[in-house]
């Protein structure tokens, strides 16, 4: 481990982290390849983001889809309920799914500025490793 990362590594260990275990987990991950000297290509790099642009499109996909399905439903248990009650109950689920689109709309840009700010950090983190120029005196491949 070479001494840019050893300090960086302590630092980590000896800092408690407010963060979800599985990000703290990757976090470590890229640090660990880091520490050992692993570089990432720009090819690479770009294969990640994508790959987060995808998990995030399914994610936004999955809930749209969950959305579409709670209103389904609701709709259909509607149609069920008896004509007296039809014009109240009718009111009551469009603004319910109008409330549900709503929340599925700010979920899913939420999640889209959430995968915005990971792939992000991963452009940040890597661009002085890939870029020529970046780093050149941490470097082996590259000659100053």
């Amino acid at each position: 481990m070479s001494y840019k990362y050893s300090h960086i590594c302590q630092y980590v260990a000896e800092t408690p982290w407010a963060i979800a275990p599985s990000k703290m987990a990757e976090l470590l991950s890229v640090l660990a390849f880091r520490a050992a000297g692993g570089i990432w290509t720009a090819e690479e790099i770009q294969a990640r983001i994508e790959a987060e642009r995808k998990k995030a499109r399914e994610r936004i996909e999955g809930v749209k889809a969950e959305a579409a399905q709670s209103v389904a439903e609701e709709a259909e248990r509607l149609r069920r309920e008896s004509a007296a009650t039809m014009v109240t109950a009718k009111a009551g689920a469009q603004a319910r799914a109008a409330k549900l689109l709503l929340r599925t709309e700010r979920l899913a840009e939420e999640l889209a500025a959430l995968s915005d700010a990971r792939l992000q950090q991963i452009i940040e983190q890597q661009i002085r490793h890939v870029l020529p120029g970046a780093d050149r005196h941490d470097r082996p491949d590259v000659k100053s």
